[in-house]
């Protein structure tokens, strides 16, 4: 599914490019204070940002930390290393090792190579260890530009076909936090595809396309108690740069504007009386929106949507 393609994304855009180029300062950090999930073994110092980490990390060791290096470098690997136990990723070896292969290219001592694409491996081992119960397996995983800013899933287009999950490779230079919660993004998603309905949604796609969105922002920033299938707890929103903080705060606001708008449309249209009946009687039958939205909006049928606020406007 979609991230909102007219909100400005001068957060993410800046931090992705500069992050690449190594142009990030080094002291940008999280709003929460807290420092980062990367570690440079030379210095000791922790980083937000895999790129900022290969960009200023000396590659020399000594006496004191050589121990903690311990891995064999492919095509000159960089000293930096995802931490073996951060508040954001839990204690998993295994990630750490996924991770450091598919970032830097790095193999960590004692692992053999996968004989699948580094970021593929990553993206598996997150599904699979994080998400369940959705597994690596029960998707078509693919890498590369694509419709949406870091990642999209959309539905197999024939019966019995695997959901497509698209991943753009820029997102692995972001927080670790952040790939984590595109992840999960996606995964509120797979679980909205798999919901049925006795109403069709010809006429009020608009609605339901913008509810989904809002509803996986909504997760993202854990603004709702609402039971998943997956069991990520862990709030991922204190653990990122501050630009992906805003970003995320932005597209649920965003989202929020996109649900109104598009009811406001539906229940003012030339067609109201039918579609408008359709999506009275769609709401309550998804269940985020009956127990989540529902509540939080009950003059929802007419209240107005008003202008779009400036912060979603494209550039």
């Amino acid at each position: 599914m979609k991230y909102h393609k007219l909100r400005s994304r001068s957060f993410a855009i800046f931090g992705t490019i500069a992050a690449v180029a190594g142009l990030v300062p080094a002291h940008l950090g999280a709003q929460s204070g807290f420092s980062g999930d990367i570690v440079c073994l030379s210095t000791r110092k922790p980083f937000l940002l895999p790129g900022v980490c290969e960009s200023t990390c000396p590659a020399h060791a000594n006496l004191a930390n050589l121990n903690a290096l311990n891995y064999g470098g492919v095509n000159g690997a960089t000293f930096c290393d995802l931490k073996p136990g951060t508040p954001a990723i839990a204690r998993d070896d295994r990630i750490r090792q996924f991770y450091d292969l598919a970032v830097w290219n790095k193999i960590l001592g004692g692992h053999p190579i996968p004989r699948d694409p580094p970021k593929l491996v990553l993206v598996a081992h997150i599904l699979n260890n994080y998400y369940t119960p959705y597994k690596a397996s029960m998707f078509t995983i693919g890498f590369g530009p694509s419709a949406e800013k870091w990642a999209g899933l959309t539905p197999g287009s024939n019966p019995g076909a695997k959901p497509a999950l698209m991943v753009n490779e820029d997102l692995f230079w972001l927080t670790p936090a952040f790939v984590l919660s595109v992840m999960g993004h996606e995964m509120v998603h797979m679980e909205q595809f798999q919901r049925r309905y006795k109403t069709s949604i010809v006429g009020i796609q608009t609605v339901v396309a913008a509810l989904r969105e809002l509803e996986a922002s909504s997760w993202e920033l854990r603004k709702d108690g609402f039971p998943r299938s997956f069991k990520v707890t862990t709030p991922l929103v204190p653990y990122m740069q501050e630009p992906e903080q805003k970003e995320e705060e932005i597209n649920y606001a965003c989202d929020q504007w996109d649900v109104s708008k598009a009811v406001e449309d539906v229940m003012t249209g030339p067609r109201k009386e039918v579609y408008g009946q359709m999506l009275t009687s769609w709401l309550p039958q998804d269940p985020w929106v009956r127990q989540v939205w529902l509540p939080q909006n009950p003059g929802w049928a007419t209240h107005p949507a008003g202008p779009r606020p400036q912060v979603c406007k494209s550039k």
